[in-house]
This record gives structure tokens, sequence and C-alpha cells, in this order.
């Protein structure tokens, strides 16, 4: 069925009939032109008025659909669910509702407007979205899943998408171009490589909202970066941001570059991992049993770097063991034997003050100049029968070679390369660790 409509009335069709194809043209009409339903399940294409409002509203859920509008404000209801939809849309401040489009596939276009497009119930489609200059908004739902393909091209002007409770971590094509901002449903999940080196603005839906990040590793990488130092949170009580979530991979190098917010970071072990922490925030860096060791054979320790524990005024990071409490309180231990290739005859003495920090003494102490050597100190000290034995948990600092090491018992009676290490890079004058509360020049642990 062919329609061709002209003149300069409001034109209104509320019903149409067909079996295979059903085309309308009303790129002459110069009223308005209202289409309320097509009412059929057949292969469609409308063409609104050139120079008109249209507002058109399409029946065809499985059949494909075609709609071509031009420079006026107009709006298009897409029924389609199944079936290819496509959307030419002109100059002009357009809206598009194409929430309906769940496993078929959309390609939207539009002109120099500021357009609104819905597709809040993608599920296993395809949406490709291209926008013309003017500022853009782009909604998702938590429909989307692994399987959905999406691609954005805002072009020029400001550009945002509204993401809503929806894992887009795992999507299987995620594409961002000339976007600008994005507007973040607490419940959404990121992958760290679609935010990775991108300045976005990034608001919260409501006040107060988490950013959840995953890195993921769809090409088996060994080692991967992610940067989220660039991007730039609201501040306003509406739509701020309380907390950032960010979770490393297990068996890859990460490295990763903290926001500017109050991060909780946990690394994923079993690999070399990099945290830096100096774009500021309160940080809580969250280290799994077996995520941070080190021997010398396989150095798999968290280096942190810009870690925060010398002023207790600003933000002050933390770091979150399986278990932690301050170790006791040792002196005058006998540690020669932690000296590689030791004669048994060096005199080496070390011990653990009040606050945790482990130092040693003695003529022979300059012969502990290796990091596995400190570690096999930190074991004698806190975690032999002569000294009173460990508990799981117990945590000191000691610094060597510039950087200042946290060293925190798996296991009582374990070797000392299963238990855990982190690297805190450039941080020197520690004088305490503590599990309650923070202080100048003091570790904060949980």
């Amino acid at each position: 069925n062919n329609v061709n409509i002209t003149g300069d009335s409001k034109t209104t069709i509320s019903a149409m009939t067909g079996s295979t194809t059903v085309s309308i043209d009303a790129s002459k009409l110069t009223g308005e032109f209202v289409v309320t339903s097509t009412t059929v399940n057949a292969a469609t294409g409308i063409v609104g008025s050139s120079t008109a409002k249209n507002t058109i509203s399409t029946g065809a859920t499985t059949a494909n659909v075609t709609v071509i509008t031009g420079s006026a404000d107009d709006t298009i209801t897409a029924a389609t669910t199944t079936g290819a939809l496509t959307i030419n849309a002109g100059d002009g401040k357009n809206t598009v509702d194409a929430k309906s489009v769940t496993t078929g596939t959309a390609k939207i276009t539009t002109g120099s407007g500021n357009d609104t497009i819905d597709l809040s119930a993608l599920t296993t489609g395809k949406a490709t979205v291209t926008s013309g200059a003017g500022d853009d908004k782009v909604t998702l739902g938590a429909a989307f899943t692994a399987a959905t393909e999406f691609t954005f091209d805002g072009g020029a002007g400001t550009d945002t998408l509204v993401i809503g409770a929806v894992d887009l971590s795992l999507a299987k094509v995620f594409n961002l171009t000339s976007v600008e901002e994005m507007t973040i449903t607490t419940g959404a999940k990121l992958a760290g490589s679609q935010l990775s080196g991108k300045a976005y603005a990034i608001k919260a839906a409501a006040a107060n909202g988490t950013l959840n990040v995953d890195v993921v590793n769809p090409n088996a990488a060994t080692a991967i970066t992610t940067d989220l130092s660039g991007l730039n949170f609201s501040t306003s009580t509406t739509s701020n941001f309380s907390s950032v979530v960010i979770n490393g991979i297990a068996g890859v190098a990460d490295t990763i570059k903290a926001t500017t917010m109050n991060d909780t970071i946990t690394v994923g072990g079993t690999a070399k991992d990099t945290v830096d922490l100096t774009s500021g925030g309160a940080d809580i860096i969250t280290i799994a049993n077996d995520a941070s060791k080190y021997s010398t054979t396989a150095d798999n320790m968290v280096s942190i770097k810009g870690f925060n524990a010398v002023a207790s005024t600003t933000a002050v990071d933390k770091l979150d063991f399986a278990a932690a409490g301050v170790a006791a309180t040792k002196a005058n231990v006998d540690v020669k034997t932690a000296i590689s290739g030791n004669t048994g005859t060096e005199a080496v003495l070390a011990g653990i003050d009040a606050k945790g920090i482990l130092t040693i003494s003695g003529i022979d102490s300059g012969k502990i100049d290796t990091l596995a050597e400190w570690m096999k100190v930190a074991q004698l000290t806190v975690d032999t029968a002569a000294t009173g034995g460990g508990t799981a948990g117990d945590t000191l600092a000691f610094a060597f070679n510039g950087n200042t090491y946290v060293y925190n018992l798996k296991a009582a009676a374990a070797d000392m390369t299963a238990d855990n290490i982190v690297e805190l890079v450039g941080v020197t004058g520690i004088t305490a660790v503590s599990a309650t509360a923070a202080a100048d020049n003091t570790i904060l642990i949980g």
C-alpha cells in the first residue's frame, strides 16, 4: 500500500491495513503530520513532513520499519521489538522513543537539534545512534546484556549517555564517540576500558551514588592499564557520588589509576598489580589473602603510589586485609638467620614497638639489605615460637630503600612468602600502624 499526502492542513492517520509493505510519503505536506498507529505488522516506510512537525507512532513489531522526518521538532515512537528500526530525523528538537526495541536492530540518525533518544529496553539487540550538532541525550536501561551491541556518536555539542542500573562491563560492543557527559544510576557497572583515559563529566542519577567499575579482559591480555583519574564528578548535592568501587582482575598485571573520589579498590592478585592514588580522595585498598605476595622468584606484591598516611587532616587512605590488627610488641629478637648466606655468628636484633613499627639493630644489621631478608626478619620477629608465636592478621610496617612495606600475617607458622606484603612507594617517616584511627604518619589498616 502506497499513500502520498500533500496540502497544508494537519493530517492524522489512525489506522492502516496491509500484509506485505506499507509506504507513506508526507514529505510535501506543509501542515502537521500525525500517525497514531500503523496497526500492521508489515514492512513499513514513513516519510513525514519535510518542514512541519511530525508525531509518528509505528505499529510494526517484528517487521522492518523506516521513519524519515524533516526540520521541525518531531516525536517518533517505535513499537518495533525484533525487527529492524531505521530512523532518520532531521534538524530540530527530536524525541525518539525506541524503548520497545529489545532484540531487534535500531539505527537512529538525528540532525542538529537537541535530541532525546530512549533505548532503555534494549537487551540482545544492536543499536547505532548518530546524532548531529546539539546537546543530545541517549538512555540505556537495565535490560542491557552482554550480547548487546551499542554505538553512540554524539557529534558536536554536549552529549549525554544516561545509564540505568545495568551491567555494561561485558557488552559485546560498546563504542562512544563525542560523548561528553554520563548520568549513572547506582547499581550500574562499567568496564574499566569504557572509562579509562576519558574525561567524562559524570553525574549520579540521585544523591550519594556509587559508581562500579570492573577491569575486564576479553582479549586475554597479560597487563591492563585502567586510568580513571581524568573523570570529572559532580559535586552537586543532588547528583554527587559518595563512593567509587573498582575491582581488579586476577592473573593480570593491573595498573589502576584511581579517581579523585573516595575509591574502594580490590586488587586482582596473582600478578604484579600497581595502584596509583595520586589523584586524591580517601581510598581503601582491599587485599585478599594471596593477592599481594613476594618472593625472590615471583614478585606479585601490590605496589601503591600516592598512599596518604602522612597528614590526618587530609583524605587518609587505608589498607583492608582479610584480617588485621597491630602486631604485638617484641624486643631483642635474634634474626641473624634472615641474612642470606649467614654464618651463624652475626649480631642482628629486631623489635616491634607498641605502634607496630619493625626496626633492626646490631653490628651486622647492614647485612639485611634485600626485601626478602626484611620479610624474613618480620616473620622471625612476629611469628616464631621463640617470640610467642603470631596470630593471623598481625600487621607491622618497616622502612626499606626509600619505601614503606606493610607485612600482614596470613596464618601463624606459615612461610613468609605465603604472607601478605604491600609496597607503599615513596612513603617514609611512618611512626605507627593503626586499626582504629587515622593520625599523622600512621598507616590505617582494617
